[in-house]
């Protein structure tokens, strides 16, 4: 057997168990039902007064809450790494709506910025939540 055919049969070996584990690590990690979508961007960077004097400034505060038909999109201002691969979950428990972070690979940075997260969820009912934001150091299924 030739070296250029043992190299194609590895490379296709190695395609076909990243493939499995990108199937199965997906399958494990799932979302609340009603979480439509998450995203988090680069919203700014600290100001001046923030970065004085960081004990005047919330950690992070739910800056919007709205329905939208039967969406309800919360935003979040978040600082944090400036390095951070986030994603978001949610857990619903009679009107406590928590919002969860957590990151994706433990890779940061000393830079710190705000992200903005959004969190897109369906309310065809339009109930009243009341929002809390908590980081996960690790995904939990809900």
């Amino acid at each position: 057997m030739s070296l250029c055919k043992i190299q194609k049969l590895i490379r296709a070996g190695a395609m076909l168990i990243l493939l499995n584990t990108i199937v199965w690590v997906s399958s494990c990690i799932s979302k609340h039902e009603r979480l439509i979508s998450f995203s988090s961007q680069y919203s700014h960077d600290f100001s001046e007064k923030e970065l004085d004097d960081p004990e005047q400034y919330p950690m992070e505060k739910i800056i919007s809450q709205q329905q939208v038909r039967d969406t309800l999109i919360l935003e979040v201002d978040l600082p944090f790494s400036g390095c951070a691969d986030l994603e978001g979950n949610i857990h619903i428990k009679n009107d406590s709506l928590i919002l969860f972070y957590y990151l994706t690979d433990e890779t940061l940075c000393t830079e710190q910025i705000h992200y903005l997260l959004t969190y897109k969820i369906m309310n065809q009912e339009r109930m009243k939540y009341k929002p809390a934001l908590q980081y996960k150091k690790r995904y939990k299924n809900y």
